[in-house]
Order: C-alpha cells, then sequence, then structure tokens
C-alpha cells in the first residue's frame, strides 16, 4: 500500500475530481488513506466479503461506482487481481505486463533500468494520459493519535531527544535479523542515552517481549493491534527506526523517520523505501536476492545466510543518523 501511495497521489493531483475505490488486502492497510474523502475504501479480509457470496457482494460494491479504469498495482496477484478487474465492468484494465493475466487489456511494460515497485505503479497511469515521477506519500495522522502517542512516551518517562524505534518482525520469518542481534544494537544505544521502543504487530507480541527483554528497562514495547495510526503516531515521534525489510519500514520512512533497513532475501532495488534518510544494510551473496514475488523463496534457511549480518555494519549506519540529526 505504501508503494502505491505515489501513484494514488499523481492521480488526484492530474485528475482532482475523479472518484477512486481502493481495494486492499487487509483493512488495517486503509489507515494509511485518513482524511481522503474522495475514496472509496474496501478491503478484501473484511467479514462481509468472505466466502462465495462475500465475493459477489464485493464485486456489487465496485460495480455500484462504475469505473472507468482498473489498475493492478505491481506486484499482484495475477488470477484474483484479473477476476476482480473484468468482473468490475471496467472498459480499461491495466497491469504491470510483467504481472498481468490475459483478462487485463492494457500492459504497461517497464521502461529500461525501472525496477522499483514504486515507480512501476507510477508508470501504470501512462495509459490514462499521466505521468509522473514525484513521490509523495501524504499519509496523515489524526490529531487524537498524536496525542496518544504524546501521553505514551509522557507516560512512560521519556525524557530522552533520541528515541529510536525497532521493529524486530516481518511478514516471513526469512526476513528478520535474529533477536539476540536486536538485543545487542538496542543495549549499546541504550549506553549512548538513547531510548528504544520494540513495535510489532499483535502476532509479533512474543518477538517484541524477547527482544525489550534482553535490552532491559530502556526497552518499552508497544504491540499493534488493528489501529495503524496509533503505531504511525509512535513511529513518527522517533529520531530513527531500525527494522528488517517491512511494511513499517515503509511507513517510518514515508513519515520522514531516518530508516535503516536490514535486509536478506528480497531485492531492495525493487522494495526499498524510496524516501531521504534510508539506509539499507544487506550481506551481498551470490544467491541473494532470492525472493521472488507471490511470497516465493528458493531457499529454506533459517536463519537465512544473507542475513549474516554483523550487529557493527547496522549500528555504524544508525550512529551516522544520529549524529547528523545532532543527537549522537
Amino acid at each position: 500500500m505504501v508503494m502505491a501511495l505515489p501513484m494514488l497521489n499523481a492521480v488526484g493531483r492530474f485528475l482532482p475530481k475523479t472518484a477512486i475505490v481502493i481495494l486492499a488486502q487487509k483493512r488495517v492497510m486503509l489507515d494509511l488513506l485518513e482524511g481522503r474523502d474522495n475514496i472509496v475504501k474496501l478491503a478484501l479480509d473484511d467479514p462481509n466479503f468472505s466466502g462465495i457470496f462475500g465475493k459477489l457482494n464485493l464485486v456489487k460494491k465496485i460495480r455500484e461506482h462504475n469505473p472507468q479504469a482498473t489498475i493492478s498495482t505491481a506486484p499482484s496477484p495475477k488470477i484474483r487481481s484479473g477476476m476482480l478487474a473484468f468482473l468490475s465492468g471496467s472498459v480499461k484494465r491495466i497491469c504491470a505486463r510483467q504481472y498481468g493475466s490475459p483478462l487485463f487489456n492494457t500492459k504497461v511494460a517497464a521502461q529500461s533500468g525501472e525496477k522499483h515497485y514504486v515507480y512501476r505503479n507510477l508508470s501504470l497511469l501512462k495509459p490514462l494520459g499521466i505521468e509522473s515521477n514525484e513521490v509523495e506519500y501524504g499519509i496523515g495522522i489524526p490529531l487524537k493519535y498524536n496525542k496518544q502517542a504524546e501521553e505514551f512516551i509522557k507516560n512512560s518517562n521519556i525524557f530522552s531527544n533520541k528515541i529510536i524505534g525497532l521493529h524486530p518482525g516481518a511478514g516471513n520469518r526469512q526476513k528478520r535479523w535474529l533477536p539476540e542481534k536486536f538485543v545487542a544494537i538496542g543495549k549499546d544505544l541504550t549506553s549512548r542515552g538513547c531510548q528504544l521502543i520494540i513495535f510489532g504487530g499483535a502476532e509479533e507480541a512474543g518477538l517484541v517481549n524477547e527482544v525489550a527483554s534482553g535490552i532491559g528497562p530502556k526497552g518499552l514495547r508497544f504491540v499493534g493491534n488493528n489501529d495503524l495510526n496509533s503505531t504511525l503516531a509512535l513511529i513518527s515521534k522517533c529520531q530513527i527506526f531500525l527494522s528488517n525489510d517491512s511494511g513499517l519500514a515503509h511507513c517510518a520512512a514515508a513519515l520522514g523517520v531516518a530508516t535503516v533497513v536490514v535486509f536478506g532475501p528480497t531485492d531492495p532495488n525493487i522494495c526499498a523505501p524510496v524516501a531521504q534518510n534510508v539506509r539499507v544494510i544487506r550481506n551481498s551473496l551470490q544467491c541473494s536476492p532470492c525472493y521472488r514475488p507471490a511470497n516465493k523463496y528458493k531457499c529454506d534457511c533459517y536463519p537465512s545466510r544473507c542475513l549474516d549480518i554483523p550487529v557493527d555494519m547496522v549500528l555504524k549506519e544508525a550512529a551516522k543518523l544520529l549524529a547528523d540529526s545532532g543527537n549522537d
């Protein structure tokens, strides 16, 4: 969703009166679209859309808006996205040539050297007469969530102006730097006067607790629920966000937070956060990257050999960002 936001914002700039229907994988992703009144927000994990009859209800909801064009972002599941685009009734069904099914009638080839998903998504607007390479995210956090984040900091007795966010999780465990390495870097940063907040989703609560316990009193836990805005608001209060290749890393970078991302089997050339003050750390191996779209890996190693990255290498980049911010 984050990598599709620049494309969505370009539509808003070039076609300001256009109504947009967004179909997200998960409802929590729709929090990234807070305050956008011209958008109809739908999610595949909505209970109203489960099962055969639910999917028929979803198609009915989409067709109510009589879409003239449907865009499937890159990458996207070919069969499902193609079927939904076809059933939507759209005259123009657009996808990236590399990821499209026969049910799309407008396939956009990537330009020479154009690899990153952000720019591939922007190129999908060309059949609509829109050409833009401007990377604008425009994530808005409602005031009440900013106040909640300030209350969390106050109630946690955080007086340091060096707040570092850690996210030891990721959607797939093969993308996770070992928890003990997050503990080691956390201990070093606390010795420099930093306050650590360890982030994770409800399914990562055990991992968050493990890392926070290893770091000690200055390792605070923040386990999010299905309300992404609370997490976004607290991330925005961090000076640095250190993470595996994950959705939260993309959110942090899009919010303008200096971000250090540890990459393993995925390819930063196509999916690293696109923003200023992003540092990518990876261990280049002949077999890396081995991740391909549709969540397929060529290797079953855990921990992944490509994630055999020394703590010092990551700490060095975090220290540079602290120095650049005047908080070393």
